[in-house]
């Protein structure tokens, strides 16, 4: 009786641990990977800020990257630094 008893505890606990599983998010992927041909910029990035709007802004060795989640912009210096700290 213990046996059985315990067999269904177990069955209503990993039944109910699979339904709370949220479908919604299943399978779909989390983090973009971004290729320097498609951000406008070179490979090494060496700073991350984000502003109050939450747009993304990265130091990179071409400039500084700014992204919105949606298109990238690259604002290029005048005179050519590494932007290697954003503040």
């Amino acid at each position: 009786m213990r046996k059985l008893l315990t067999q269904i505890i177990d069955c209503c606990f990993f039944a109910s641990t699979a339904l709370s599983q949220n479908n919604m998010e299943s399978g779909y992927q989390l983090i973009n990977n971004y290729s320097p041909k498609e951000y406008g910029g070179v490979q090494n990035n060496l700073a991350i800020l984000q502003n109050e709007k939450g747009i993304m802004y990265f130091g990179n060795g071409g400039g500084l990257l700014g992204f919105d989640g949606a298109k990238w912009r690259l604002y290029s210096c005048i005179v050519f630094y590494e932007l290697v700290t954003l503040y």
